[in-house]
């Protein structure tokens, strides 16, 4: 149908109201199809039509729970955190303890070596006092004995020594006087003096020798010496003397 129709002066008429009314109210109809049509096709492909208001409360829930999922993780991973934590915790102070009670059985065999060696010197020193009053007895006999040993030993050496006593006097008694030599084994040959002292000089086995009073040769000493006279006197340890010159 042609809209744009003509008057009678050839000139076109103005469309109708209601025909403007019409076309608009179509070109509604025609967007609000358009809208619905597209609205039901999202909702074919997403199996379910949703408002926007339901997307909103479903974004909540999902949101919720996310959240409380993450929740859920964030106290399990705690838990596991806080028990591992604690695991490990008991695992040290297991082996913390366990290393001091080695420590302490170590400690205390130790003590027990060293209780059981000062129980064996204890003992020792037990079965030593015990002994030493039989060391003390055997001691006082073994020294008895030693001054019963010494006292015998005196008296065989005093017996012995009066039995050379009684040989020496026999013997002595046995000699006749008559044999004595009267006269020294050696030849007067001079008298010195050096200062207050007086000193005799003999001849003895072809060497000069110096007697002063007192000192004896071959049994004989010097018992006077006159220098005036030029003479010295000799005794002998018989009992004999002799008196010899200057041989001039």
């Amino acid at each position: 149908m042609n809209v744009n129709a003509t008057n009678g002066q050839g000139q076109p008429k103005a469309a109708p109201t209601w025909l403007k009314t019409g076309l608009i109210a179509l070109v509604i109809f025609i967007i609000v199809f358009i809208f619905i049509y597209s609205s039901y096709g999202d909702s074919d492909d997403s199996s379910e039509a949703i408002s926007p208001v339901d997307n909103t409360l479903l974004d909540e829930k999902r949101l919720d729970s996310t959240l409380n999922v993450d929740a859920d993780k964030y106290n399990s991973n705690s838990l596991l955190a806080i028990e591992s934590q604690a695991r490990t915790n008991i695992e040290a102070d297991t082996l913390k303890h366990s290393e001091q009670i080695l420590a302490i059985e170590e400690n205390a065999k130790i003590n027990n070596k060293q209780i059981s060696l000062i129980l064996e010197q204890l003992q020792k020193l037990q079965s030593d006092l015990i002994k030493i009053p039989a060391q003390f007895d055997s001691q006082a006999i073994e020294n008895e004995s030693i001054k019963e040993s010494i006292v015998s030993m005196q008296v065989t050496v005093a017996k012995h020594e009066e039995k050379l006593i009684k040989k020496a006097q026999a013997r002595s008694k046995k000699i006749p006087r008559h044999k004595i030599n009267k006269i020294p084994p050696f030849i007067l040959v001079s008298i010195d003096q050096w200062g207050d002292d007086l000193i005799a000089i003999v001849r003895y086995h072809m060497q000069l020798q110096e007697m002063r009073l007192g000192q004896e040769l071959d049994q004989w000493s010097v018992k006077n010496i006159d220098i005036n006279n030029s003479t010295v006197t000799f005794s002998h340890s018989s009992g004999a003397s002799n008196t010899l010159s200057i041989k001039s």
